[in-house]
């Protein structure tokens, strides 16, 4: 955009709405906002950011409410039941009055959601356009992304963290700003210290597990370590990452392993807990599975599983995802496969996509017993 000024104008409204901006907008949004020719929409966001503010209390204001106090006090002395019902009711509903004006003045944020990847929560699951609930301890089942209102960040798989107030509380693994601007700050500790990441930096925590020595010193709490900021003339830079040095163990004998179940095992148990309708359980389960046996066919066919799982829930993206993973490779399921595509698009309100999907099962299952449903789903 060559005008400065209507560029100015169109990252001013973006920042405003909560649209994520990158570094060089922010630097330009600061660099051209003592501009006279921005004077106008620089006084219009001013005056919008008050609206949100508290008028303050006035002199009339106060002798007016002493007044009507006074009148209250003297019809008490005459009516005392029926004042002090109609004092109940009128300071009943000035403040619900007044917390209905702040609420509906105070900026909303915007709720964190799952882009790519999943969660574990407390025994349940988080998957692809679920909201990330505030203040609560997460798990990445895989490598996940989150959206939240000024920035998008990605995680490890394994990573533990929690979001709180916007900032992310990491207690271990590693996260990387993918755009805007967020906090990070250590989670386990009261005294964290926080770390502001622009996009493309990256932050680990990593914890080197031994057995403890009671002989041994205290250990050394671990730090979080802050990759460099990137600069133009330089590639991404690795993540520092932070060891706590392990005690000498003193018995030396091998740690006993428990053995990983089998993935026939693992896929009889996600069924079960599908069949006693334990959605989110049974979504862990599967996913469990993936992540223990990647290679396996049972894994390979939870694919399917877990996307019937997500349309029962109407989580509608997530389930075209998976029922996606499980074409690429396909197999004896395409057939229900196809069908849960077709389901999803319709859920997603994609109704192109959805009469091409079900051309697609009629082409390559044509005495499937799904056509007589599919065909109802045509051009509505």
């Amino acid at each position: 955009m060559s005008d400065p000024h209507a560029r100015w104008c169109e990252l001013a409204d973006a920042e405003a709405v909560g649209d994520a901006l990158d570094d060089e907008a922010l630097a330009f949004l600061r660099d051209h906002g003592d501009d006279p020719a921005h004077a106008d929409e620089q006084r219009f966001y001013d005056e919008l950011a008050q609206l949100a503010q508290p008028a303050p209390v006035r002199a009339d204001d106060r002798e007016r409410a002493e007044l009507t106090l006074a009148r209250f006090r003297a019809a008490a002395a005459r009516r005392r039941v029926r004042a002090v019902t109609v004092a109940m009711v009128a300071i009943a509903a000035a403040v619900v009055l007044s917390w209905a004006i702040v609420a509906a003045l105070a900026p909303e944020r915007e709720a964190a959601r799952i882009e790519r990847g999943g969660f574990e929560l407390a025994g349940d699951a988080l998957a692809v356009g679920d909201t990330v609930p505030d203040g609560q301890w997460l798990r990445a089942t895989t490598v996940t992304c989150v959206e939240l209102t000024r920035a998008r960040a990605c995680v490890d798989e394994g990573s533990e963290l929690r979001l709180v107030a916007g900032r992310i509380e990491l207690r271990s693994g590693a996260i990387r700003v993918e755009q805007g601007r967020l906090v990070v700050m250590r989670g386990d500790e009261a005294s964290a210290l926080a770390s502001e990441l622009a996009a493309g930096e990256r932050v680990a925590i990593a914890n080197a597990a031994a057995t403890p020595d009671p002989a041994a010193p205290p250990e050394l709490a671990p730090q979080l370590a802050e990759a460099p900021r990137a600069s133009a003339s330089s590639a991404a830079t690795p993540p520092v990452q932070l060891q706590v040095p392990p005690p000498t163990p003193t018995d030396r004998r091998p740690t006993r392993v428990a053995p990983v179940a089998s993935a026939g095992e693992m896929l009889a148990a996600a069924r079960a807990l599908a069949n006693a309708k334990a959605t989110s359980r049974a979504l862990a389960a599967y996913e469990a599975l993936r992540r223990a046996h990647p290679e396996s066919a049972e894994a390979h066919a939870a694919n399917v599983s877990i996307g019937e799982l997500q349309l029962r829930r109407r989580r509608f993206a997530a389930a075209l995802t998976a029922f996606g993973r499980y074409l690429e490779r396909g197999g004896a399921l395409a057939e229900e496969a196809r069908w849960g595509r077709v389901r999803a698009l319709d859920g997603l309100g994609r109704a192109a996509a959805r009469d091409t999907a079900i051309e697609a099962l009629l082409a390559a299952h044509p005495g499937t017993i799904y056509a007589d449903e599919a065909a109802s789903m045509r051009g509505r």
